[in-house]
């Protein structure tokens, strides 16, 4: 991984001096070189993820500038934050020293090198440790936001067509994820690739693209509330929000979730959205069980359990 150095041309007697003046002026050049970091892990973790492989459906040119855009303002934020603690450290180490700005650009070229010098002092190998932690705290953040919206898409695919490639709805809803027309088109628009009618009913890969592509957008739109995201994948987002209007936002406290979708006033839509959330509290829950079991030892002639698959019938929808 490597961090964005610090501009050797600062590095002077006088600009230490400075510096060594005004602990202010270290603090501010210790929370930008802590945002320099983080952006370049959020890069890095960015490159290694599966959300930027190729066949991902968020992956386009507008979405990559804008997610490098909102990367780095997350990394001021928990830089000016001091939500990893690398700013502290350095200050603290620091404080009081005439070289600050030298021992700021050893401490980069430090996190630079693949492996830790064995002649690095105590205080690198804590400042080391502490970045360390942070990378790894953040790869756990990003590994269960991927697999939460995988575990999702799965979901609503089970409940809109159990798989069924070429499904066609009354309503005309086409392919797994029953994408309408429109909807289809405008998200291929948003992501750059070709729009094909056609493909949605016999390529499964692009049908899902789409569809997570705006499954993904109404998970941003109410904040990332499964709830109100799978309403209105089902009935559309102006029905949702006319229903939050009507009986309150579980996001705020009005209301809770559970009593909000019971307010939902579409027999389907309420049911589709109970049935979707229900599966992937089944589906955490199964994975803990299963964790469970591979570490515990089988009563001999009992079976490990077996999750039967739930049949999903694939009714009328509302338009979305």
């Amino acid at each position: 991984m490597s961090i964005v150095s610090l501009n050797n041309s600062a590095n002077t007697s006088a600009s230490s001096n400075a510096i060594a003046a005004s602990p202010s002026a270290l603090e501010a050049a210790a929370e930008q070189f802590e945002a320099l970091f983080l952006q370049q892990v959020l890069k890095q973790m960015r490159k290694a993820g599966d959300v930027l492989a190729a066949d991902n459906p968020m992956r386009s040119r507008e979405l990559d500038t804008m997610r490098d855009f909102y990367d780095g303002m997350l990394a001021d934020t928990l830089a000016s934050k001091r939500q990893t603690g690398i700013a502290d450290l350095l200050v603290q180490q620091l404080s009081g020293k005439a070289n600050q700005l030298d021992t700021l650009d050893e401490a980069s070229e430090t996190a630079r090198a693949a492996a830790l010098p064995e002649r690095s002092s105590a205080s690198m190998d804590s400042l080391r440790s502490t970045w360390q932690r942070s990378v790894d705290s953040l790869a756990n953040v990003w590994n269960k936001g991927s697999t939460g919206f995988k575990a999702l898409v799965d979901s609503v695919i089970k409940q809109e067509s159990a798989g069924q490639v070429d499904a066609v709805s009354p309503k005309g809803a086409l392919g797994i994820m029953q994408l309408m027309p429109d909807t289809a088109r405008q998200m291929a628009q948003e992501l750059g690739v070709n729009f094909n009618l056609g493909r949605l009913t016999r390529d499964a890969d692009y049908n899902k693209q789409l569809g997570s592509a705006f499954l993904s957008k109404l998970l941003e739109r109410y904040d990332g509330e499964q709830a109100l995201a799978v309403a209105a994948y089902n009935a559309g987002p102006a029905r949702v929000d006319e229903w939050l209007e009507r009986h309150g936002d579980p996001r705020i406290g009005d209301i809770s979730v559970s009593a909000w979708v019971r307010q939902i006033p579409f027999k389907e839509t309420r049911e589709y959205t109970s049935k979707i959330l229900a599966d992937l509290g089944q589906s955490a829950s199964l994975k803990q069980d299963q964790a469970a079991a591979s570490v515990l030892p089988l009563i001999p002639g009992q079976e490990r359990f077996k999750s039967a698959p739930i049949p999903v019938a694939l009714t009328q929808r509302t338009d979305k």
